[in-house]
């Protein structure tokens, strides 16, 4: 009776949908354990809603053999208010849902699935557990949506339609080559949603100095949409990267939000830039070789060579995407990605680098706007030449 319900109040909130499933090259296989599959990861997109919107809950699952397979889920849930336990009041009980999906030898499959906040619940957290059902045992991944106060306990602070309540920088100091990630909260000051533009532009300069400082990039305005819930707000971050040769000592990001009464909003935040007193020596050179690109993705190879005198044990490089490229797949490498920041690592039968000797990796990824590539490259904390 209990599941009955939960599926019948899913069904006046939203039904949960299946958006749809992506599979993966068959050359990749970034497995890091010794099971057959392995789920690689998990989220909320967007990972805060307030009560009456959804989210979208993605898992990437890997197939570590070289066999399809056939492989029973389910996905199950609890909207608490932690520490208490057991489901908060007004919500509704996530029971768990069934289905099947194959998986292509050595290949990725995307399961994505919409969850909605029904308007009552007071919880602050749901916690989704997503899990798999082998023959040797059960593998499962849990992913948190935090949940945020109705619209109502935030009023707008002036008459325009669209506010930028907040924006910064974090971390707000930086070494010149690391990045921060500045965050911008939107405010829907209207009782009807908005589907409008906004744009992001920048500045590195050195105080008292107004012009561009010397080896730095410029940052024309980027022009991206923004979705905001009638009365809600929405949380807007972006990764801004520095770079080694750029003299300049301070970032100014400002982000423009258009308006539908005519009354745009816009906030700026700084970063402040920091330089080595004696950057350390370059002992690596990197090639980074786009191998294939089409719309809307790309493959691309990166070599790494040792040009110091001693070996380098347990390498690290890292680099940051100036374009939009999400990496999906990689091989010869364990590769992450936050934001722009990728970093690879060596795997666990190449961990050193010997003098004069190089590595390759590759990975394949998506982008949208700009396949630019990364010129800036750092192994195990000191920066490269590029070749």
């Amino acid at each position: 009776m209990r599941r009955f319900l939960a599926m019948a109040a899913a069904a006046l909130l939203g039904t949960t949908i299946l958006l749809g499933t992506t599979t993966g090259a068959a050359t990749a296989a970034p497995c890091t354990g010794t099971g057959p599959v392995e789920i690689i990861s998990m989220s909320f997109n967007p990972a805060r809603v307030v009560a009456g919107q959804s989210s979208a809950v993605t898992a990437v699952v890997q197939n570590c053999t070289n066999q399809t397979v056939n492989l029973n889920s389910d996905w199950y849930g609890l909207f608490s208010s932690p520490p208490a336990p057991g489901i908060a009041p007004g919500c509704m009980a996530i029971d768990p849902l069934p289905e099947s999906f194959s998986l292509p030898a050595l290949g990725q499959v995307t399961r994505t699935k919409t969850y909605p906040v029904r308007s009552g619940c007071t919880a602050t957290d749901l916690a989704l557990t997503f899990r798999i059902n082998l023959s040797t045992g059960i593998i499962q991944q849990v992913a948190h949506l935090a949940i945020g106060p109705g619209a109502s306990t935030g009023p707008c602070a002036g008459t325009a339609a669209v506010e930028i309540s907040s924006m910064a920088f974090s971390p707000t100091t930086v070494t010149a080559g690391q990045s921060s990630t500045v965050t911008a909260v939107v405010r829907n000051c209207t009782n009807q949603a908005q589907s409008i533009s906004s744009y992001w532009y920048g500045r590195y300069t050195s105080p008292p100095a107004t012009d561009i400082a010397p080896g730095c990039p410029a940052i024309d305005p980027l022009v991206t949409p923004l979705n905001l819930p009638a009365g809600g707000q929405v949380t807007v971050t972006k990764v801004w990267s520095t770079f080694a040769s750029c003299t300049a000592t301070k970032l100014t990001i400002t982000y423009h939000v258009s308006s539908p009464d005519g009354v745009d909003a816009q906030r700026s935040a700084d970063l402040t830039i920091g330089h080595a007193t004696t950057p350390p020596p370059a002992t690596c050179a990197v090639s980074y070789v786009r191998q294939s690109e089409w719309a809307g993705g790309f493959v691309a190879s990166v070599t790494v060579k040792n040009t110091g005198a001693s070996p380098v044990n347990g390498w690290t490089l890292v680099f940051t995407f100036p374009g939009d490229q999400k990496i999906t797949n990689a091989w010869n490498a364990t590769v992450s990605q936050t934001g722009a920041v990728v970093t690879a690592k060596g795997p666990t039968y190449a961990t050193t680098i010997a003098p004069a000797a190089s590595v390759n990796f590759g990975f394949q990824g998506t982008w949208h706007t700009s396949d630019a590539s990364p010129t800036s490259f750092t192994l195990n904390g000191s920066p490269c030449t590029t070749a």
